[in-house]
């Protein structure tokens, strides 16, 4: 039982720290032969940039896992079916906090 209860405790906390999902959205490529995007983040504003995912040519829209609190950057390229790919699109970041306020103190009745 304490087994149990030690896991569902550590996986409690494991889930407490970490944001929500980042759902980011860009304007379509209009290249003929555009294969598809891939979506680049970084913890540092203008990058480098770390390699997330790619999607195809006809999905404009892309969710990160859930990050760890803190403030992320990320763009996005184009990339067609020769292997070509296009230079970083503007940047855009998100912070996140997940981590709750102190509890208020000296709660009591009050005659």
């Amino acid at each position: 039982m304490r087994k149990y209860l030690l896991v569902f405790a550590a996986l409690l906390i494991a889930v407490s720290a970490y944001a929500a999902v980042t759902n980011l959205a860009w304007d379509a490529n209009t290249e003929p032969d555009l294969a598809g995007y891939r979506l680049y983040q970084s913890t540092t504003a203008g990058g480098p940039y770390t390699f997330v995912r790619e999607v195809d040519q006809n999905t404009l829209t892309a969710a990160t896992a859930d990050l760890p609190d803190g403030t992320y950057f990320f763009v996005v390229t184009a990339f067609d079916t020769f292997g070509n790919e296009s230079g970083y699109s503007n940047e855009v970041s998100k912070t996140d906090d997940t981590t709750p306020p102190a509890p208020p103190q000296n709660f009591r009745l009050v005659p």
